[in-house]
C-alpha cells in the first residue's frame, strides 16, 4: 500500500558502519536491517528501491569517498540480511553526493549522479554502469545533487555553481540549461513536466525557482520567510509539493503547494538541527529525514 513501505540511509563513523533503516508498517515504527552495505566510516547518501522480480524488491544504497578506491553502490535483494557491492566507475575516491544523487524509474532506468560531474546508467538493477560521458561536460564537473526524470527518455540534474543540464534521450547526450542567476549549488530538482522544472538553491532569499520552457529561462518564486533560508530538497505528485526550507543554523522548515509551486504555505515541523531529505508517498503524505536532535536521527511525519 501507498506509504507502507520505507527505506532510510544513515550516515557511518569512524568505528561504525552506517545503517539501512526500514519500516514496514507506515512508519511508526524503525528497525535497521541485519547488515549494513558499507564498510566503517561511509555515510549511506542516497537509497533507491526497485522490483527486481514478482515480489522480489532490490534496495540499492550509494556511498561517498573511499581514498584510493573507486566509487561503489551495494544492493539487496533480502531486505539488507546481505549485500552485493557493485564498483561504478573507475575514478579513485569518486563519490555520491546527497539523497536524490540516485533516481530510478524502474529496474530498467537508473541513474547516478557524482562528486566530479559524472552521471552512469543502470539497466539491469545495479548490476553494471555505464558512464554517460556527456553529463561531465555539461556539468562543467560539478558535484550532481539531485536528478530527476519525467519519463525514460526526459531528466534534468542539479549541480553546484548554479548548473543545471537536461537530456531528452535518456542520458545519451546530456547538455547545459541556462543558469536560474542566484549563482549557488542546484540542491533539489523536479520534473514536473518535459519542459516545467522546479529548482531549489544555496542562495538564501534566492533558492526556488521554476522555468515552463526546459531549462531557457527562469522564474523566481517565493515562500513565507525565504530571506535567510535555502532549499534542501523538495517532492511532488501532480500539483501538490513540498519543500525543505533550512537556516543557516540549520534548523528547517516543511512547506507546502497545491498549484504547482506558485504559492506555499508552512507546515508546522518539529525541533530539528536540520532536514536533508522529503518524499511524499500521498497528497499530504510525506516522511523527511534529518540531523540528530537531542542525541536521535530525526524521521519526520508530514500528513493531514
Amino acid at each position: 500500500d501507498a506509504c507502507e513501505n520505507w527505506v532510510a540511509g544513515a550516515d557511518g563513523a569512524p568505528a561504525l558502519t552506517a545503517d539501512l533503516e526500514k519500516s514496514s508498517d507506515f512508519g511508526n515504527t524503525w528497525a535497521a536491517a541485519a547488515a549494513d552495505p558499507f564498510p566503517a566510516a561511509n555515510h549511506i547518501m542516497s537509497v533507491v528501491c526497485v522490483e527486481q522480480a514478482a515480489g522480489v524488491d532490490r534496495i540499492i544504497a550509494v556511498r561517498d569517498t573511499i581514498a584510493g578506491t573507486p566509487l561503489a553502490i551495494a544492493y539487496t535483494d533480502n531486505q539488507g540480511v546481505s549485500w552485493t557491492t557493485v564498483a561504478v566507475g573507475a575514478t579513485n575516491a569518486e563519490a555520491g553526493t546527497g539523497p536524490k544523487c540516485l533516481f530510478a524509474i524502474d529496474r530498467e532506468h537508473i541513474w547516478l549522479g557524482t562528486d566530479v560531474g559524472n552521471i552512469y546508467f543502470s539497466s539491469d538493477a545495479g548490476e553494471t554502469w555505464t558512464l554517460q560521458s556527456s553529463a561531465v561536460t555539461a556539468s562543467g564537473g560539478n558535484d550532481v545533487n539531485a536528478i530527476h526524470f519525467v519519463d525514460e527518455y526526459v531528466g534534468y540534474a542539479g549541480c553546484d555553481a548554479d548548473t543545471i543540464i537536461y537530456t531528452s534521450d535518456g542520458g545519451a547526450n546530456w547538455s547545459t540549461a541556462a543558469a536560474t542567476g542566484a549563482g549557488g549549488d542546484i540542491n533539489a530538482i523536479f520534473a514536473q513536466t518535459a519542459n516545467r522544472v522546479i529548482v531549489g538553491t544555496s542562495v538564501a532569499g534566492d533558492s526556488l525557482y521554476i522555468t515552463f520552457d526546459g531549462g531557457a529561462t527562469w522564474e523566481e518564486r517565493n515562500f513565507p520567510n525565504n530571506a535567510t533560508k535555502t532549499v534542501t530538497d523538495m517532492d511532488f505528485i501532480g500539483p501538490v509539493g513540498m519543500i525543505i526550507a533550512s537556516t543557516a543554523a540549520p534548523v528547517s522548515t516543511i512547506l507546502e503547494t497545491i498549484d504547482g509551486g506558485y504559492s506555499w504555505r508552512e507546515i508546522t515541523t518539529p525541533t530539528n538541527t536540520g532536514l536533508n531529505a522529503i518524499r511524499m508517498c500521498e497528497l499530504n503524505r510525506a516522511f523527511a529525514v534529518g540531523e540528530v536532535t537531542t542525541g536521535t536521527a530525526t524521521i519526520v511525519e508530514i500528513s493531514g
